[in-house]
Protein backbone atom coordinates (compact mmCIF):
# COMPACT_ATOMS: atom_id res chain seq x y z
CA UNK A 1 0.00 0.00 0.00
CA UNK A 2 1.43 3.30 -1.22
CA UNK A 3 2.05 5.73 1.64
CA UNK A 4 2.24 8.78 -1.12
CA UNK A 5 -1.50 7.56 -1.99
CA UNK A 6 -2.73 7.37 1.27
CA UNK A 7 -1.10 11.07 2.57
CA UNK A 8 -2.80 12.73 -0.98
CA UNK A 9 -5.97 11.04 -0.38
CA UNK A 10 -5.84 12.59 3.65
CA UNK A 11 -4.83 15.96 1.88
CA UNK A 12 -7.75 15.58 -0.85
CA UNK A 13 -10.41 14.72 1.99
CA UNK A 14 -9.22 17.88 4.08
CA UNK A 15 -9.79 20.05 0.90
CA UNK A 16 -12.72 18.54 0.37
CA UNK A 17 -14.54 19.11 4.00
CA UNK A 18 -12.82 22.89 3.81
CA UNK A 19 -15.34 23.32 0.47
CA UNK A 20 -17.99 21.97 1.52
CA UNK A 21 -18.16 23.88 4.89
CA UNK A 22 -16.95 27.53 2.93
CA UNK A 23 -19.88 26.88 0.15
CA UNK A 24 -22.20 26.06 2.72
CA UNK A 25 -21.23 29.10 4.88
CA UNK A 26 -20.51 31.42 1.88
CA UNK A 27 -24.26 30.65 0.32
CA UNK A 28 -26.11 29.83 3.60
CA UNK A 29 -26.84 26.44 2.02
CA UNK A 30 -25.60 23.46 1.87
CA UNK A 31 -25.41 21.53 -1.87
CA UNK A 32 -25.69 17.53 -1.56
CA UNK A 33 -23.56 16.74 -4.54
CA UNK A 34 -20.72 18.32 -3.15
CA UNK A 35 -20.44 14.98 -1.11
CA UNK A 36 -20.26 13.43 -4.57
CA UNK A 37 -17.49 15.59 -5.36
CA UNK A 38 -15.10 14.90 -2.37
CA UNK A 39 -15.50 11.36 -3.19
CA UNK A 40 -14.78 11.56 -6.52
CA UNK A 41 -11.76 13.63 -5.46
CA UNK A 42 -10.68 11.79 -2.77
CA UNK A 43 -10.29 8.61 -5.20
CA UNK A 44 -8.99 10.40 -7.60
CA UNK A 45 -5.97 11.34 -5.37
CA UNK A 46 -5.33 7.66 -3.71
CA UNK A 47 -5.54 6.14 -7.27
CA UNK A 48 -3.24 9.10 -9.06
CA UNK A 49 -0.46 8.94 -6.83
CA UNK A 50 -0.33 4.74 -6.97
CA UNK A 51 -3.08 3.69 -4.32
CA UNK A 52 -4.16 -0.08 -5.56
CA UNK A 53 -5.77 -2.65 -3.67
CA UNK A 54 -8.98 -3.51 -1.43
CA UNK A 55 -7.52 -2.07 1.39
CA UNK A 56 -6.61 1.58 0.02
CA UNK A 57 -10.54 1.30 -1.19
CA UNK A 58 -11.81 0.94 2.23
CA UNK A 59 -9.66 3.65 3.36
CA UNK A 60 -10.32 6.10 0.83
CA UNK A 61 -13.92 5.63 1.18
CA UNK A 62 -13.60 5.94 5.05
CA UNK A 63 -11.78 9.17 4.24
CA UNK A 64 -14.70 10.40 1.93
CA UNK A 65 -17.34 9.89 4.93
CA UNK A 66 -15.36 11.51 7.81
CA UNK A 67 -14.58 14.48 4.90
CA UNK A 68 -18.05 14.89 4.20
CA UNK A 69 -19.19 14.49 8.12
CA UNK A 70 -16.12 17.23 9.09
CA UNK A 71 -17.63 19.38 6.11
CA UNK A 72 -21.12 19.68 7.31
CA UNK A 73 -19.86 19.84 11.19
CA UNK A 74 -18.38 23.04 10.57
CA UNK A 75 -21.20 24.82 8.45
CA UNK A 76 -23.30 23.64 11.61
CA UNK A 77 -21.91 25.10 13.80
CA UNK A 78 -21.54 28.00 11.63
CA UNK A 79 -25.37 27.73 11.48
CA UNK A 80 -25.79 27.24 14.58
CA UNK A 81 -24.42 30.04 16.00
CA UNK A 82 -25.76 32.82 13.80
CA UNK A 83 -29.30 31.14 15.39
CA UNK A 84 -28.29 31.27 18.77
CA UNK A 85 -26.77 34.88 18.46
CA UNK A 86 -30.11 36.02 17.02
CA UNK A 87 -31.76 34.31 20.19
CA UNK A 88 -29.74 36.30 22.10
CA UNK A 89 -30.67 39.66 20.52
CA UNK A 90 -33.89 39.31 20.30
CA UNK A 91 -34.32 38.87 24.34
CA UNK A 92 -35.99 41.92 25.80
CA UNK A 93 -36.47 43.04 29.74
CA UNK A 94 -39.78 41.40 29.47
CA UNK A 95 -38.26 37.87 29.18
CA UNK A 96 -36.15 38.81 31.78
CA UNK A 97 -38.98 39.75 34.17
CA UNK A 98 -40.01 35.92 33.13
CA UNK A 99 -37.48 34.15 34.38
CA UNK A 100 -37.05 35.87 37.41
CA UNK A 101 -40.99 35.11 37.99
CA UNK A 102 -39.51 31.21 36.80
CA UNK A 103 -37.03 31.25 39.50
CA UNK A 104 -39.54 32.73 41.95
CA UNK A 105 -42.22 29.82 41.60
CA UNK A 106 -39.32 27.20 41.44
CA UNK A 107 -38.22 28.58 45.31
CA UNK A 108 -41.64 28.25 46.12
CA UNK A 109 -41.75 24.22 45.85
CA UNK A 110 -42.16 22.21 48.66
CA UNK A 111 -40.13 19.18 47.39
CA UNK A 112 -38.62 17.16 44.32
CA UNK A 113 -41.58 15.63 43.96
CA UNK A 114 -43.16 18.73 42.81
CA UNK A 115 -40.60 19.06 39.88
CA UNK A 116 -42.27 17.42 36.68
CA UNK A 117 -44.99 19.48 36.94
CA UNK A 118 -42.85 22.96 37.29
CA UNK A 119 -40.98 21.00 34.30
CA UNK A 120 -44.34 20.73 32.01
CA UNK A 121 -45.78 24.42 33.25
CA UNK A 122 -42.26 26.15 32.39
CA UNK A 123 -41.36 24.20 29.14
CA UNK A 124 -38.43 22.28 30.43
CA UNK A 125 -39.69 19.13 28.60
CA UNK A 126 -41.05 18.16 25.37
CA UNK A 127 -43.54 15.98 27.61
CA UNK A 128 -47.27 16.97 28.13
CA UNK A 129 -47.66 15.80 31.42
CA UNK A 130 -45.58 15.33 34.45
CA UNK A 131 -45.72 11.39 34.59
CA UNK A 132 -44.49 10.60 31.04
CA UNK A 133 -41.29 12.41 31.47
CA UNK A 134 -37.96 10.50 31.21
CA UNK A 135 -35.94 9.68 33.97
CA UNK A 136 -32.73 11.28 32.13
CA UNK A 137 -34.30 14.42 31.71
CA UNK A 138 -35.88 14.77 35.13
CA UNK A 139 -32.01 14.00 36.35
CA UNK A 140 -30.67 16.46 34.49
CA UNK A 141 -33.13 18.69 35.25
CA UNK A 142 -31.83 18.20 39.13
CA UNK A 143 -27.72 18.73 38.44
CA UNK A 144 -28.14 21.72 35.48
CA UNK A 145 -31.31 23.76 35.87
CA UNK A 146 -32.27 23.33 39.69
CA UNK A 147 -28.41 24.81 40.96
CA UNK A 148 -29.44 27.96 37.99
CA UNK A 149 -32.92 28.48 39.47
CA UNK A 150 -31.88 28.80 42.89
CA UNK A 151 -28.83 31.06 42.38
CA UNK A 152 -31.11 32.96 40.13
CA UNK A 153 -33.95 33.82 42.77
CA UNK A 154 -31.38 33.89 45.68
CA UNK A 155 -28.95 36.28 44.12
CA UNK A 156 -30.43 38.07 40.65
CA UNK A 157 -28.40 39.17 38.38
CA UNK A 158 -28.27 42.29 36.30
CA UNK A 159 -30.30 41.97 32.97
CA UNK A 160 -27.19 42.67 31.07
CA UNK A 161 -25.60 39.73 33.57
CA UNK A 162 -28.54 37.81 32.17
CA UNK A 163 -28.15 37.87 29.01
CA UNK A 164 -24.61 37.53 29.12
CA UNK A 165 -24.62 33.99 31.26
CA UNK A 166 -26.75 33.01 28.42
CA UNK A 167 -24.24 33.89 26.00
CA UNK A 168 -21.86 31.51 28.04
CA UNK A 169 -23.92 28.91 28.13
CA UNK A 170 -25.16 29.32 24.56
CA UNK A 171 -21.03 29.03 23.60
CA UNK A 172 -20.56 25.83 25.57
CA UNK A 173 -23.16 24.51 23.75
CA UNK A 174 -22.56 25.27 20.08
CA UNK A 175 -18.99 24.12 20.59
CA UNK A 176 -19.65 20.78 21.90
CA UNK A 177 -19.22 18.26 19.28
CA UNK A 178 -21.07 15.44 20.79
CA UNK A 179 -24.38 17.60 20.72
CA UNK A 180 -23.27 19.32 17.08
CA UNK A 181 -22.98 15.43 15.94
CA UNK A 182 -26.11 14.57 17.09
CA UNK A 183 -27.80 17.69 15.14
CA UNK A 184 -25.58 16.54 12.09
CA UNK A 185 -27.39 12.73 12.28
CA UNK A 186 -30.89 14.33 13.08
CA UNK A 187 -30.74 16.23 10.65
CA UNK A 188 -29.89 14.27 7.58
CA UNK A 189 -32.61 13.62 5.02
CA UNK A 190 -32.57 11.04 1.89
CA UNK A 191 -30.54 13.38 -0.37
CA UNK A 192 -27.92 14.06 1.87
CA UNK A 193 -27.47 10.05 1.72
CA UNK A 194 -27.82 9.21 -1.11
CA UNK A 195 -24.71 11.67 -2.44
CA UNK A 196 -23.03 10.42 0.72
CA UNK A 197 -23.14 7.06 -0.89
CA UNK A 198 -22.29 8.11 -4.15
CA UNK A 199 -19.50 10.09 -3.12
CA UNK A 200 -18.03 7.12 -0.82
CA UNK A 201 -18.91 4.53 -3.72
CA UNK A 202 -17.00 6.66 -6.54
CA UNK A 203 -14.38 7.17 -4.11
CA UNK A 204 -13.88 2.73 -3.57
CA UNK A 205 -14.66 2.58 -7.26
CA UNK A 206 -11.70 4.78 -8.09
CA UNK A 207 -9.30 2.57 -6.36
CA UNK A 208 -10.36 -0.31 -7.66
CA UNK A 209 -10.50 0.26 -10.88
CA UNK A 210 -7.38 1.64 -11.49
CA UNK A 211 -6.09 -1.74 -9.63
CA UNK A 212 -8.36 -3.89 -12.55
CA UNK A 213 -6.46 -1.52 -15.40
CA UNK A 214 -3.08 -2.38 -13.71
CA UNK A 215 -3.91 -6.33 -13.75
CA UNK A 216 -5.25 -6.18 -17.03
CA UNK A 217 -3.02 -8.11 -19.39
CA UNK A 218 -1.64 -6.11 -22.29
CA UNK A 219 -3.47 -7.19 -25.96
CA UNK A 220 -1.44 -9.50 -28.10
CA UNK A 221 0.27 -7.97 -30.61
CA UNK A 222 -0.39 -8.71 -34.54
CA UNK A 223 0.82 -12.59 -35.57
CA UNK A 224 3.47 -12.83 -37.77
CA UNK A 225 3.08 -14.10 -41.23
CA UNK A 226 4.54 -18.14 -41.25
CA UNK A 227 7.54 -18.66 -42.98
CA UNK A 228 7.66 -19.44 -46.62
Amino acid sequence: MSIMAIVMALLAAILGSGAWAALAISTDYEVGYVAWGIGVLVGWAGAKFGGRGMGMAVICAVLTLLSIFCGKLVATEHFLGKELETQLGALTEQDYAIAKEEAAQFAALTSEDQYPEYMVKYEYTDATDAASIPAGQLADFKEFNVPNLREFNSNPPTFEQWKESISLQQDAIGSSPIFLASIVVSSLGLIDILFAVLGIGSAYGFIMRAGQEQAAPAAPGPTPPPLQ
